[in-house]
């Protein structure tokens, strides 16, 4: 079902767009949530455990999306996103839902082209949807503290359920991903001058030129692959 199929059941339709982290990440707050909701965080699973980056007015475009991607990569320091202490943003308007979650390292995105009619100052990756705020009584569960590189970019859906507790109950649905770009993988050089492909196949291959210093060519493919081991799918794909 595309996204613009989406339709409420009983309130209205909202539309984000969201940080998605790589399901290894997500995974960290995901297993946390039982102990949210049994400490009294009751919509610990409300909403993805995604980071809500703008309330907008219509889905954005592929266009958009590449570029708020690759916006969000040059504003993460050293191409990471780390997942500190616990925040809570609220967003402005009757009705606006609540996120508290592990506050993320970047700044407010740049949506300037875009209808973005509500924009979070902060960026907090949710964890649970607080309606009547961060209830009062023991602490709550500790947050795992970590860092990320591999994310993408998406429009998200979410309606009210007929049925449930109001506040609660909602249905969502994610749409197609736009992975943060990676920054450039090093160039390695031979004893030729001669750059050494990502692949290690090509015309200038230097495995297979007389006189090839093995060692340093296993140095520079080593390096080169632990770049590209940063970049995962997720939702069905891998890369």
């Amino acid at each position: 079902m595309p996204l613009s199929s989406v339709r409420t059941e009983r309130g209205a339709l909202r539309r984000y767009v969201v940080l998605v982290p790589h399901r290894d990440s997500r995974r960290l707050v995901e297993a946390v949530r039982p102990a949210l909701f049994a400490a009294g965080l009751w919509g610990a699973r409300s909403f993805p455990a995604v980071a809500p980056l703008a309330r907008v007015s219509r889905p954005l475009t592929a266009a958009e999306l590449k570029a708020l991607a690759a916006s969000l990569r040059e504003a993460a320091r050293d191409g990471k996103i780390t997942a500190g202490e616990a925040a809570e943003i609220e967003e402005e308007g009757d009705g606006g839902l609540r996120f508290w979650g592990p506050l993320l390292d970047l700044p407010p995105a740049d949506l300037s082209g875009a209808e973005a009619y509500r924009l979070f100052s902060q960026v907090v990756l949710c964890a649970a949807l607080t309606p009547g705020g961060v209830p009062p009584g023991p602490p709550l569960p500790a947050l795992p503290v970590f860092a990320f590189r591999a994310a993408a970019v998406a429009n998200l859906a979410i309606r009210p359920l007929a049925v449930g507790e109001a506040g609660y109950s909602f249905r969502w649905k994610v749409g197609p991903l736009f992975w943060l770009p990676q920054k450039s993988p090093p160039v390695c050089r031979g004893d030729r001058g001669v750059r050494v492909p990502p692949t290690g196949l090509g015309p200038a291959d230097p495995w297979r030129s007389p006189g090839s210093p093995f060692p340093l060519l296993n140095q520079c493919a080593g390096r080169i692959l632990s770049e590209f081991s940063q970049s995962i799918y997720i939702y069905g794909g891998k890369k």
